[in-house]
């Protein structure tokens, strides 16, 4: 199974491709879920998102988030979904409904008991990524 190097800001962390599909189909359906809440646009946010979710790039992910999240407004609106949905799965609440883009994506996983395990683990590397400050322009003098 090969893995994908996800990076914002210039860091970033590895995740197996398929916990990293169904990472990035939930967001998709969270930020479909939350498309009547007030806050910014994640419209571009989301493409980026289901791009990655849904087409084997076998390694290559790089989900393009600095220009998408490039705005504090969106950014402020990715970090409160991304804690929400990653707070609905440690309590393992956070099972995609039926039908759902996340569901359809993650197969079988669903049937597994330590799917939440699994996908905390992703979420939790996501959350720190989002949340890493920005890297200083250059050194100091």
């Amino acid at each position: 199974m090969s893995a994908s190097f996800i990076e914002y800001r210039g860091q970033g962390f590895w995740c197996r491709d398929g916990l990293l599909e169904v990472w990035f189909a939930m967001l998709v359906d969270e930020i479909d879920a939350s498309a009547a809440d007030a806050g910014a646009d994640l419209g571009a946010a989301r493409e980026c998102l289901y791009e990655h979710a849904t087409i084997r790039f076998s390694g290559e992910k790089k989900a393009a988030l600095d220009p998408v999240l490039a705005s504090r407004a969106r950014y402020g609106h990715m970090v409160s979904l991304v804690r929400r949905l990653r707070d609905r799965v440690a309590a393992g609440t956070g099972e995609p409904a039926r039908g759902s883009l996340a569901h359809r994506i993650g197969g079988g996983l669903w049937q597994q008991p330590q799917w939440p395990a699994r996908v905390l683990r992703v979420a939790d590397s996501f959350l720190w990524l989002l949340e890493q400050p920005e890297p200083s322009q250059g050194s100091p003098a």
